[in-house]
């Protein structure tokens, strides 16, 4: 009951950020096989029935464009991106060519300098920066304020316009949570192995204190495809495009050739 009760109140919070976002949803409802409907997502820890959000417009949401080379004004000094860096250079989210450095980059995940930067920054500082636009310290300020709804529906709805950093960083927030947390960890990092980076299949496993139940499994997998259609959904409802993953690119080592 109780990881029924946790899945249940993912769904429900996952429907909830429609109305902070401003877009048309309609979560889907434990079925065998997903109905399609116009969603936005968001999340909460904990808590709730699954229920239908009122309807509204919703606004057209411009792609991110890659992070300017320059510093930030509030991180004098700490790059914005990976320009700088060579692949591999101690780089926090393993960069290991150009291609994949510029995927992280867009994707929102913080460089050497900036994961040092702005995880030892106070609450004050990172929001200030967000308040002035700067998208990563909103990111590692909400993270910080989990399991607050407005923090969780804001990191799901940057995730739908491709910021995958909060997708991992919410995949291991639930996972500290404990047992009950386990079903929400799972979807959400299958989320993000299915829109853009398989090797979160690499590292599930060692986020959960203890291996998964099969039902644990099993739920996890049916909210991860509901979660992931009501991405698609919220993301053609902003772009009038339907979404094309933009997969992690990995350097692949063949130099001795199949055998």
């Amino acid at each position: 009951m109780e990881n029924r009760s946790s899945s249940q109140k993912f769904a429900a919070a996952l429907i909830i950020a429609v109305l902070a976002t401003g877009a048309v949803a309609a979560f889907l409802l434990l079925r065998p096989t997903p109905q399609p409907s116009q969603t936005a997502p968001d999340v909460e820890q904990a808590g709730g029935q699954r229920s239908d959000p009122a309807t509204s417009t919703p606004p057209v949401a411009s792609t991110a464009p890659r992070p300017a080379s320059s510093t930030s004004m509030l991180f004098p000094g700490v790059p914005q991106n990976r320009d700088a860096m060579e692949p591999k250079d101690d780089d926090p989210f393993d960069g290991r060519s150009r291609e994949e450095q510029r995927w992280l980059d867009e994707h929102g995940y913080p460089n050497t300098a900036q994961w040092a930067s702005y995880s030892s920054a106070p609450d004050a500082l990172l929001e200030q920066a967000a308040n002035n636009g700067d998208k990563l310290a909103r990111t590692m300020l909400d993270s910080r304020r989990l399991p607050d709804r407005a923090a969780l529906d804001q990191m799901m709805s940057s995730a739908v316009d491709g910021n995958y950093f909060a997708l991992q960083l919410l995949a291991t927030h639930f996972a500290s949570t404990g047992r009950a947390g386990n079903i929400n960890a799972y979807a959400v990092s299958r989320v993000l192995e299915m829109r853009a980076d398989p090797s979160a299949a690499l590292g599930r496993e060692i986020m959960f204190s203890a291996p998964l139940t099969i039902e644990e499994r099993m739920q996890g997998e049916a909210e991860a495809l509901r979660l992931n259609a009501t991405f698609n959904q919220l993301y053609q409802g902003r772009t009038g495009n339907a979404f094309v993953p933009d997969y992690r690119p990995f350097p692949v080592d063949n130099s001795q050739g199949w055998q």
